[in-house]
């Protein structure tokens, strides 16, 4: 019981919630005025930009964009009190086992931002519509009615490529928590370059993998990796990218948890 408590106490890990609300107030503030009002210019741009119609897959793709930059920039600047000496210190030296700091940073910056996303990215486009609304344009543009949850209505895709998405997001902003752990100075940046080095030498090793297993099926200036169905959904390479999503959801949070916990040795 006693080795619980030192691992995680309710009461400490409260308060050390508190802690980093109170130190991070005005970056969380003008960070989140920030994030809606680069929302709110890209939903106008698109919706100034679209041919004749804006349809529920403009708005789901346009979402999904928003998101992924927003979870780079939320997540990539996770624990800010590791990117200098001084502040380092007293972050380490706080009152609260690295799990509970761990956990504090995983809840405000991974499960807050994601639940506040969905609800803050309708309302602001709900908002760039009624400001499209103001002005007089040449081309008479039709924009569907979406609602609040309209993006979880997911259809035709089957249960597996459903869990290889979920999968493959958590991995990309567990990689990006990661990263703020790992780099001391511009983590978001780094981390970023450090993902596109991976998806490139993914891709070679497929590439590879396709030449060595099936050299006549693909040509050595295609540049190109043999694809074959499995079934209606899913193809051999999409399940190579479910093996590495599920593999990485599973490596990367203790990762992320012992290269905090290094910090403190």
């Amino acid at each position: 019981m006693i080795e619980t408590q030192e691992f995680f106490n309710f009461k400490r890990c409260y308060n050390a919630f508190k802690f980093d609300l109170i130190m991070n107030s005005k970056k969380f503030i003008y960070g989140s005025i920030a994030i809606v009002l680069a929302m709110f210019f890209m939903d106008f741009y698109a919706l100034s930009t679209v041919s004749h119609v804006f349809a529920f897959g403009d708005y789901a793709a346009l979402s999904s964009i928003m998101f992924m930059i927003g979870l780079v920039v939320v997540l990539g600047t996770s624990f800010p009190m590791l990117r200098n000496k001084r502040s380092s210190v007293a972050f380490l030296m706080l009152p609260a086992s690295v799990f509970e700091k761990f956990m504090v940073q995983f809840f405000l910056r991974i499960v807050v931002f994601t639940l506040l996303y969905i609800p803050v990215c309708w309302g602001v486009f709900k908002g760039a519509v009624l400001f499209y609304h103001l002005f007089e344009w040449p081309r008479e543009l039709t924009i569907f009615s979406f609602g609040l949850f309209d993006l979880f209505h997911i259809k035709n895709i089957g249960w597996l490529v459903f869990l290889g998405m979920c999968c493959g997001l958590f991995s990309f902003a567990m990689f990006l928590f990661s990263g703020a752990i790992y780099f001391k100075k511009q983590a978001v940046f780094k981390s970023v370059i450090t993902l596109i080095v991976l998806i490139v030498f993914v891709s070679l090793c497929s590439m590879l993998l396709s030449y060595l297993f099936v050299p006549s099926l693909v040509h050595i200036y295609d540049y190109g990796v043999y694809i074959r169905d499995i079934n209606t959904y899913f193809t051999n390479f999409g399940l190579y990218l479910l093996v590495i999503a599920f593999g990485t959801s599973l490596f990367l949070p203790p990762y992320a948890y012992y290269c905090l916990k290094e910090k403190e040795v």
